[in-house]
């Protein structure tokens, strides 16, 4: 199998037109402002004093000090590579793509309390071969993609070759996100395509002069964005996230302050139908798909939050230059986008919305990220990211690679085990459709909750393109078959009555355990024994009252030990209780025995007149009125009487 290499155009086209339109203003702008129509290219920074990390990578090499050998920060880009392999020439073009860019011959290092870049000479790159089974390739890239890198001793690329059979090889490249970034290594599996093609047939690969060198942008980045350009761009940032609010998403577990590391996802489809409609549904809003996506994704955050504002990260691809569109480094930069959603609004509504949130975002997109979470002073708390838990995400196609002449050449997924984010919601052009990927924290999410959501934005996307001015508080996000669930199996409540009597239950346990303790009430304790001797010397009292099954006791008791006793005891007579506060108005008494008109009243006075030598067995159905059934009333309550009049039930 094999492909066409794109032009130049094609690779812009393969850009979301959100950044595509912004690289294109700010292009624009640097050639109106640059002698001779052109942006001046990025200077060479000098090699003999120590070389400053970017803006994204001081940010890496923090939290890597904070948590060392995390590999929540790994790249890679695995392919196979089907047809007779030429395994020398392979190792010859990686190291000939590995000396054509300094990022990957990078590590760090501490000079004089700051972090800096050191750049190795180019050397030969190990390329191990190792035999996989069939069914054990993903287990054999999860375990390389999963091995932690050591900043400070490198190296910060390694490449791995599966060999499946004698025709067909997996080649994983795996690179710390501090050195590349996924437009990177689209760059760097195109070039080592190329350099293989010629020098498998035996001439030299020709690729052309790299323009800018990773280490000379990181240097250049931190000339530009000082003083009150990046004080104005701060000062904008801050204007725009104080006081944000990050959707408390429901999730399965609670936090427990852990960082953010096991992980899983969960694949989905967008159909060409709903992705065609939603294209459109953009055009007609004069904005792109990538912006439909985040307003979707926005609108669902809401409704699972119960909040009318929604706060997602997002990137760009921080590639604002010519000259830095085939370097290889770690450009993308992180940009926040907050976006109130009010139940009543529709979906073209959000969308026009949307698309201001993110015109803007991209205008600042190069303000470092953690420049805007110090200057807008977000709170920093343990297990959570600063300003926003979900990331929105809409990949370009990396410049693409030619397969070279024999062999053919495919991706290979890559198998993912950690997190990030608490949700990361993913979107990846196929063709017609789009591939979904929701990376979630096993932590917080589980499995079923993660189906559920892919399925909700799903519906959310068809209900949003096929009815975009309806309400989005209106809008379906449950299936027939999930309505049907909820509405009739899930309120299908009514459970068998069996023929045990709360009376006969806590017999048995008396039985069982008699010096057990069943009551505690301020620093009186009784055993099971004692409290049901209790209950059946009242109980048969209540009896020669007139208390029987259908009948109703008023207890007019403190909450005490009495109060329990006299509880058990109407219900061994087979009656039901009415319970009447002592500190009630008696005017509230009057009308609620008036409402019930109780066989008899049981206060504290009654009970402290109780005869003497009271059985102290427990009640028969001879010594009742008729025997006990458990549809026999246990006790009326009251309403407050707000509407006016107290109701019994």
């Amino acid at each position: 199998m094999t492909s066409s290499k794109p032009s130049r155009r094609d690779r812009a086209e393969a850009l979301p037109d959100d950044l595509r339109e912004a690289l294109r203003r700010r292009l624009a702008g640097r050639a109106a402002a640059g002698s001779g129509g052109a942006p001046a290219g990025i200077p060479r920074a000098d090699r003999d004093r120590p070389l400053p990390l970017s803006f994204a990578q001081q940010r890496l090499w923090f939290l890597d000090r904070l948590h060392p050998g995390d590999a929540r920060y790994n790249s890679a880009v695995a392919v196979r590579l089907t047809g007779t392999l030429d395994h020398r020439a392979l190792r010859r073009a990686l190291a000939e793509v590995v000396a054509r860019h300094e990022a990957l011959r990078t590590t760090f290092e501490e000079s004089d309390g700051r972090a800096a870049q050191h750049v190795h000479p180019a050397a030969p790159v190990p390329l191990p071969v190792r035999d996989v089974p069939a069914d054990g390739l993903d287990a054999a890239l999860l375990a390389e993609y999963s091995a932690p890198f050591d900043l400070s001793s490198g190296p910060l690329l390694r490449a791995l070759l599966l060999r499946e059979t004698e025709a067909s090889h997996v080649l994983l490249l795996t690179a710390h996100h501090i050195t590349t970034d996924g437009w990177s290594m689209g760059i760097v599996l195109g070039e080592l395509c190329t350099a293989y093609e010629a020098l498998a047939r035996g001439d030299e690969p020709g690729l052309p002069a790299v323009a800018t060198q990773y280490p000379d942008f990181a240097v250049w980045q931190r000339e530009q964005l000082t003083g009150d350009r990046l004080e104005r761009r701060l000062d904008h940032w801050k204007d725009r996230l104080t006081g944000a609010v990050v959707p408390e998403l429901p999730l399965d577990r609670p936090r427990r302050g852990e960082e953010a590391g096991a992980g899983a996802v969960h694949a989905f489809t967008v159909p060409a139908g709903v992705t065609r409609t939603l294209r459109e549904l953009a055009a007609q809003q004069h904005t792109t798909l990538y912006t439909a996506l985040v307003a979707a994704a926005q609108a669902l955050l809401a409704r699972w939050s119960g909040q009318e504002e929604s706060t997602v990260g997002s990137l760009t691809p921080g590639r604002s230059r010519t000259d830095l569109e085939r370097a290889v480094g770690f450009f993308v930069n992180t940009v926040v986008l907050r976006t109130a959603v009010a139940p009543g609004d529709s979906f073209r509504e959000l969308l026009t919305r949307t698309a201001d949130t993110v015109n803007e975002a991209f205008a600042h997109g190069d303000t470092p990220f953690e420049r805007i979470v110090e200057r807008v002073g977000a709170p920093r708390e343990a297990g959570r990211n600063p300003l926003f838990d979900v990331m929105v995400l809409l990949h370009p196609d990396p410049p693409a690679a030619t397969a070279p002449h024999g062999l053919g050449i495919t991706p290979v997924a890559v198998p993912r085990r950690s997190a990030t984010f608490d949700l990361s919601i993913e979107f990846v052009p196929d063709g017609e459709v789009l591939t979904g990927l929701l990376e979630y924290r096993t932590d917080l999410i589980d499995p079923d909750t993660a189906r559920r959501m892919t399925g909700q934005l799903l519906r959310l996307l068809e209900a949003a393109t096929g009815t975009p001015d309806l309400p989005l508080g209106t809008l379906p996000l449950l299936s027939e078959a999930e309505v049907r669930q909820v509405t009739r199996d899930w309120n299908a409540t009514a459970l068998p009555v069996g023929d045990a009597l709360h009376p006969r239950l806590f017999e048995e346990r008396a039985a069982r355990t008699p010096d057990a303790p069943a009551l505690v009430a301020g620093d009186e304790r009784l055993d099971y024994a004692t409290l049901n001797t209790r209950a059946n010397r009242l109980a048969h009292h209540l009896i020669g009252l007139g208390a029987g099954p259908e009948r109703l006791v008023a207890l007019r008791l403190p909450r005490t030990a009495d109060m329990i006793t006299a509880i058990l005891a109407v219900w061994k007579s087979g009656a039901g209780y009415l319970p009447l506060d002592p500190a009630l108005p008696e005017e509230r008494v009057r009308f609620l025995l008036d409402d019930v008109r109780p066989a008899l009243v049981l206060d504290e006075a009654a009970l402290t007149a109780l005869p003497d030598g009271l059985p102290g067995t427990d009640p028969t159905d001879e010594d009742r009125r008729s025997p006990l059934d458990p549809l026999h009333t246990a006790y009326v309550i009251h309403t407050s009487g707000s509407t006016g009049r107290p109701k019994g039930v």
